[in-house]
């Protein structure tokens, strides 16, 4: 029988004196395959990595692009709102107060849909190849354009500031829609305001009225109750005799205005004694009520009430608006889309170009290895 090396099968081989395992030996003529397979392949490997860069860059310049404008808004200073402060005595206007009623109107879903109606956004927004329902595209595409951000403040439960955004894929559409639209929730705040300041100097106003009308009513009967006094009285001076007053009048003394003895004086006002000024006084007196055609001038109270009611119709008829909102300036037209990112789709598409490239070349050395 034949004889056998014993290193024929040997799985160690020998290299200048040195074993080297047949599995290193393996993964070194793998690297090696790999080398010259990429540099056999080197073209196709950068032709596919370039192909897939230059589809990222013609998939990102086929998107739609989509812009965004911002404004940031900021409370309004107490100075600014003074001129609708006209009654502080029946209603105090507040610059914080006023400020969250602006921030509640911003995220109104009711204000914003009528925003949407009013200046008829559906002709923009809808797809005209299917006819989407209103409701939808105000949901799914306007509603979802804003962005409303919120920078609180350290003790306090008013932000600082609030940033409005709005994206769309018209930018000069975008920045003239959230301009109106911040001027529509500004001017809603407002005019809530002074609805609110209205109704409050209307129900003064009416309540004054109610007085004035009271007074000239009960101002007839006043009059007829006067006429009879003096008539009966007019009887009892003639009966006793009485032409002329001879009696003054009775006084009484405030004790507690002792600082002031003349401001303690009055003068008692006893209609039981009327007929001591005399019948001929008394009948001169009724002669004259009787000719008396205009009562306001008799009625105590009625030109202080006349004058409060001047007062505050004045009032009502100069409300002047205000803001409830301050900032610098409006929201621009965006210059660059900010969707799709260029560059990202680059870097994404060189990379999985390289990723592909490398997996063939492995690919690639692996069948020849084999």
């Amino acid at each position: 029988m034949e004889s056998k090396n014993p290193e024929q099968f040997s799985p160690m081989m020998n290299t200048g004196g040195k074993k080297i395992s047949s599995a290193a030996q393996g993964d070194e003529i793998s690297l090696v395959v790999i080398a010259l397979t990429f540099k056999r392949f080197w073209k196709r490997f950068i032709a596919v990595v370039a192909v897939f860069t230059l589809g990222a860059l013609v998939l990102a310049l086929v998107m739609p692009k989509k812009y965004k404008s911002e404004i940031m808004l900021l409370p309004p200073l107490q100075k600014d709102i003074e001129m609708m402060n006209v009654v502080p005595e029946l209603y105090q206007v507040k610059s914080e107060d006023l400020y969250r009623d602006m921030l509640r109107n911003l995220g109104s879903n009711a204000l914003r849909r009528q925003f949407f109606q009013e200046r008829d956004l559906l002709a923009f927004l809808q797809d005209k190849k299917d006819a989407v329902p209103e409701q939808d595209v105000f949901q799914k595409k306007f509603n979802e354009m804003f962005t409303v951000d919120e920078q609180e403040a350290e003790n306090n439960d008013l932000p600082v500031s609030v940033t409005v955004e709005l994206q769309g894929e018209d930018p000069e559409k975008i920045a003239l829609w959230l301009n109106e639209y911040v001027r529509f929730i500004d001017q809603f705040t407002v005019n809530s305001l002074l609805g609110t300041l209205d109704t409050i100097l209307a129900v003064r106003v009416e309540d004054i009225q109610d007085k004035i009308n009271s007074l000239l009513r009960t101002a007839e009967k006043r009059h007829a109750d006067e006429i009879l006094r003096m008539e009966e009285a007019a009887l009892i001076a003639e009966k006793l005799g009485i032409e002329e007053q001879s009696v003054t009048p009775f006084y009484s003394y405030n004790h507690s205005l002792k600082s002031d003895p003349v401001k303690g004086i009055t003068i008692t006002s006893d209609h039981s004694t009327d007929y001591l000024k005399g019948y001929k006084a008394l009948r001169a007196e009724m002669e004259a009520l009787k000719k008396r055609e205009d009562h306001k001038p008799f009625i105590d109270g009625l030109r202080d009430l006349e004058e409060e009611l001047l007062y505050f119709e004045s009032i009502q008829s100069k409300l002047v608006a205000g803001h409830a909102i301050r900032f610098d300036t409006e929201a621009p037209v965006p210059r660059q889309p900010f969707k799709p990112n260029l560059k990202l789709y680059l870097i994404l598409g060189f990379c999985l170009g390289l990723m592909v490239a490398m997996s063939g070349v492995l690919g690639r050395s692996m069948l020849t290895d084999i």
